[in-house]
């Protein structure tokens, strides 16, 4: 309930339509079992999710996420960009895995030494040229075989270049 406390009062408590949105939030990011646990004892996966469940419970029109995914396996990386994608807010997000941000951002940013490389659609910025020369590796860019979106693969033989 902690994402609610900018919201509230000096004295004033949660009401049931609080609760009962912290019930349903707590459910979507598979969390309700771990509600009455410490999050101290929380795995990094579970606290990125429930990070993102309190920042939710505010009903922001901006969220600014620094690498969502980390810390979640594949599953729950997949689950929360889903949730996120779908979500009526306008979202900033940094990514280290390309094929993510190809996935689900409908714009992607690329920054090198702090400067703008370029920016665009997935289809217009990851390309093999610019890959390449920001993050200094050989790769390949096909399109993902079920959705159509742009794939990136890396050479990870030391000395391949195409």
């Amino acid at each position: 309930a902690q994402g609610l406390t900018p919201h509230k009062g000096l004295f004033e408590w949660n009401t049931r339509g609080d609760d009962a949105l912290i019930a349903q939030l707590l459910k979507e990011m598979e969390l309700s079992e771990l509600a009455e646990k410490p999050f101290s004892v929380l795995s990094g996966g579970e606290k990125q999710r429930a990070y993102l469940a309190r920042a939710l419970l505010q009903k922001p029109q901006l969220l600014i996420m620094d690498e969502p995914t980390n810390h979640l396996d594949i599953h729950f990386q997949l689950e929360v960009l889903r949730k996120v994608k779908a979500l009526p807010v306008t979202v900033f997000a940094s990514f280290h895995d390309l094929n993510l941000a190809a996935a689900f951002c409908d714009e992607i940013i690329v920054l090198n030494h702090g400067k703008l490389c370029a920016q665009g659609s997935p289809e217009d910025v990851l390309k093999e040229d610019l890959i390449s020369e920001v993050y200094r590796t050989c790769c390949v860019v096909d399109r993902h075989p079920l959705y159509d979106h742009p794939r990136v693969s890396f050479a990870f033989q030391y000395g391949v270049h195409r």
